[in-house]
């Protein structure tokens, strides 16, 4: 039994990791905008926890497009 080249493992094509690294760079820009914002006009902490979910979906998808999967 052969073990199969990990560069020939990737599950998503080319349009798949453009459409991943396009929303990741949206997200990106959307969190930094909301952090900034937060911080800008001292809002309560349990607010500016907020930014953890935005933040997760660029990590995800650029991982995502970097890792080819």
């Amino acid at each position: 039994m052969t073990v199969p080249d990990p560069g020939d493992l990737a599950n998503i094509g080319a349009d798949g990791r453009q459409l991943r690294l396009f929303i990741g760079v949206i997200f990106f820009f959307f969190t930094f905008g909301q952090a900034l914002l937060l911080t800008a006009f001292d809002m309560p902490l349990p607010l500016r926890v907020s930014v953890f979910v935005p933040a997760w979906i660029t990590a995800l998808c650029l991982l995502q497009v970097r890792g080819s999967t």
